[in-house]
């Protein structure tokens, strides 16, 4: 914790060092952003200037510094860099010490990472990016490497009730200090038809000799926190419903009640399709959904007979 406010305290001074750069050629705009749960367990806050260019030929600039605690474990994370918008094109280029969210079972990441998106529509772009660095699936960890990660998403079908996406992304990597190479892809179907939900999802994992990411059932069917593999077919079904559709308190009226089943498997690179097995969970919960976020308590059992409940923070597709 005292780390995590050493690095606050320095994006403070940044800011009032930092306040008058760029009086000839750039307006200066800066602001705070919080970080919120949705990347992980973290929180933080992350600090940008938005240097905006006076002459055509001179992007729009976006220096940022950012700092976020790891509340599950305990740890202080960073990033410095900068983003870029130029024809349509959003750059980011940083280096930073953060959560890893393109290798599953991994827990960090900490290295250079230059970024490109491509908003095609409101819901349909690429995005790639490439990283070297160093990864761990623990903080005692350190493994070299470098990868690349490219997304595609769009909306097949969308009216006001109905909506059908597609997201796909693959990762391919490498281990430089043995050479060998991984690749990770997956693929999830959001379809929604009025007050359902339906979300297929589909994944596999080729490691190498030292870098082993995998699944984890828990993050697709919970209540199951020690099954993983290296394929995943995941589903999950919900019928969300208005409980105070015409209340005036902002609380009540974003909350939606919910009944939803989780299911699906992992197996590892040493078992066979037979060895599938769907897991199941199930239950009732409370749904706040605020834009692409939702925050989740639910109360659910097992196909063990296990209760659990749990609040959490997921994407809203």
């Amino acid at each position: 914790m005292k780390r995590f406010l050493k690095i606050l305290l320095i994006l403070t001074v940044v800011t009032v060092i930092t306040a008058g750069v760029g009086p000839f050629r750039y307006q200066v705009k800066a602001k705070f952003k919080p970080i919120l749960p949705f990347e992980g367990s973290i929180v933080g806050l992350e600090y940008s200037h938005h240097l905006q260019g006076l002459e055509e030929k001179i992007s729009d600039q976006y220096p940022y510094l950012g700092a976020a605690y790891d509340y599950s474990n305990n740890e202080v994370y960073y990033r410095v860099g900068n983003r870029t918008e130029w024809e349509g094109l959003y750059f980011d280029l940083n280096y930073h010490y953060w959560l890893n969210n393109n290798l599953p079972g991994y827990i960090y990441q900490k290295g250079v990472k230059a970024a490109v998106s491509y908003p095609i529509e409101p819901e349909h772009g690429l995005a790639f990016l490439l990283f070297q660095g160093q990864i761990g699936s623990s903080f005692n960890e350190e493994i070299k490497t470098r990868f690349a990660y490219l997304s595609y998403y769009k909306d097949l079908h969308y009216d006001v009730l109905n909506e059908i996406k597609f997201y796909f992304n693959v990762t391919s990597g490498q281990d430089i200090t043995e050479g060998d190479s991984y690749y990770i892809s997956n693929l999830t179907l959001p379809v929604k038809l009025g007050e359902y939900r339906i979300v297929p999802r589909f994944g596999y994992i080729n490691s190498s000799s030292r870098i082993e990411p995998c699944y984890n059932l828990s993050s697709y069917v919970t209540g199951y926190e020690n099954e993983k593999g290296n394929r995943l077919v995941s589903l999950f079904l919900e019928r969300q419903f208005q409980i105070y559709p015409y209340s005036d308190n902002p609380f009540l009226a974003l909350m939606n009640g919910s009944v939803f089943v989780r299911t699906g498997d992992v197996i590892s690179a040493d078992e066979s399709v037979k060895d599938f097995k769907l897991h199941t969970s199930g239950g009732l919960g409370l749904v706040w959904a605020m834009g692409q976020v939702e925050y989740r308590l639910e109360e659910f059992v097992t196909d063990k007979g296990e209760w659990q409940t749990m609040f959490f923070v997921s994407f809203s597709y």
